[in-house]
């Protein structure tokens, strides 16, 4: 099984580039399958997820290869929409194809969804969605039939402002005749993203990144389309506080700070000092220099953007257990996004559960054995052993590989000490 060992204690210095956004990328490959011809999603990182996503999309008919450019979808010959069960129990974002399926195809066979075991993640908002467009809806066993042949414009509200019901319900409407409105959208920049890419392509989105999205629905899709989706801000966050926890002078080239504002803003200054950096119109960046001394970070509460995202909730939890003083988290998106602290725990982290918040006392950490066992616990628990005196050997890497581009590779050019095991 593929490890990471870790010799805690080095500071990060340097530059590293942060990639296109995971999060961004995974609806953007379904979205092209909306396209009857190419897409070139530009300097597309080969992640896990994304991987997972390319076999994915090959068992409908499209092709995908990764040039120079970055990955090359052919969608122009898509000859089923039943959705491969063993592939989408990989990941979550299978789900997200469904919308650009009976887009597409006017139906689609979809397993339920998969990926990492961080809660309940109903998905009764996507299908309230779907009915309200007038897609017929059928259960059986473990697999969803989806029937849009009567699908029509309509106006839908969602319960809860959810990023991939967002993203499922936008793709859906853009082919229905007339106008579709969705009230109390997921704001998050990736759905932005996403819509800038339909929109180039040809389709009529309007309100992308607020709660109110008006699609205006138009009969087919630009045939060759090249976009470059928006810097990953998890990985960007993930940096950051990777550097205020080691301390360090950091640039993340790419990075946008925008779009990770709410963690910036929260993050002590008295302990490191963050600069939002405009190289030129082509390139943004984010520049940190911190002492490596870090401090609590008071009460955090992870709600949907622009508040502070879930996805960075364990990796705040990795610093605040080695940061002087007392870190409440209150997470309110996911309802078993702790486990993590049972890995801490062996590490000597000092914290107390309630509900859904965690009081987290800042304790030395020491190195041992530890298991990632999801993406962004991963993630945290590398940190968490970049920081630890002594060796740290984090097994289940390849979780972390599903969302990090070559993790340790740029952690070791900014000059920590750690090492991919296959």
């Amino acid at each position: 099984m593929p490890h990471y060992l870790i010799n805690g204690g080095k500071r990060l210095d340097g530059t590293v580039e942060i990639s296109p956004a995971k999060n961004a990328v995974l609806p953007i490959m379904c979205a092209s399958l909306m396209i009857r011809g190419k897409t070139l999603i530009k300097d597309c990182p080969r992640l896990g997820d994304v991987m997972v996503m390319c076999d994915i999309l090959k068992g409908f008919g499209a092709k995908t290869t990764f040039t120079p450019q970055g990955l090359l979808i052919n969608a122009e010959n898509i000859n089923t929409s039943e959705i491969d069960g063993a592939l989408a129990g990989k990941i979550r974002a299978s789900f997200f194809l469904v919308g650009a399926l009976i887009s597409r195809l006017k139906w689609a066979d979809c397993p339920m969804p998969g990926g990492c075991k961080i809660g309940t993640r109903p998905i009764d908002i996507h299908l309230a969605g779907l009915k309200a467009l007038g897609v017929e809806i059928s259960v059986l066993d473990s697999r969803i039939l989806f029937d849009a042949k009567n699908a029509k414009s309509s106006r839908v509200r969602l319960r809860y402002p959810s990023v991939g019901a967002t993203e499922n319900l936008i793709m859906a409407a853009v082919f229905l005749k007339g106008d579709t409105y969705i009230e109390n959208c997921a704001t998050e920049p990736e759905i932005k993203d996403l819509v800038e890419f339909l929109n180039i392509a040809g389709a009529k989105i309007y309100g992308g990144g607020t709660r109110f999205i008006r699609v205006c629905g138009v009969e087919n899709l630009t045939e060759n389309i090249e976009y470059k989706p928006i810097p990953d801000r998890i990985e960007t966050g993930t940096f950051l506080l990777a550097t205020y926890l080691l301390g360090g002078k950091v640039y993340l080239k790419g990075a946008n700070a925008e779009n990770i504002f709410y963690l910036i803003k929260n993050t002590p200054n008295n302990s490191c000092k963050i600069y939002a950096r405009y190289v030129n119109i082509y390139e943004k960046g984010i520049y940190i220099v911190a002492k490596g001394e870090p401090i609590s970070f008071g009460s955090i509460v992870c709600a949907p953007y622009p508040l502070f995202p879930t996805d960075l909730q364990p990796i705040l939890g990795a610093v605040a257990a080695a940061s002087k003083g007392i870190t409440k988290i209150t997470e309110t998106v996911f309802d078993s996004r702790f486990l993590y602290l049972e890995e801490l725990f062996k590490m000597g982290a000092k914290f107390s559960l309630k509900d859904n918040t965690a009081t987290i006392v800042g304790a030395p950490l020491f190195g041992t054995t530890v298991e990632a066992k999801d993406l962004r616990g991963g993630a945290a628990l590398v940190l968490a052993g970049l920081k630890a005196s002594g060796k740290t050997k984090v097994l289940g890497a390849e979780n972390v590989m599903r969302g990090y581009l070559d993790f340790d590779k740029k952690l070791t050019a900014l000059g920590a000490d750690i090492t991919l095991i296959d």
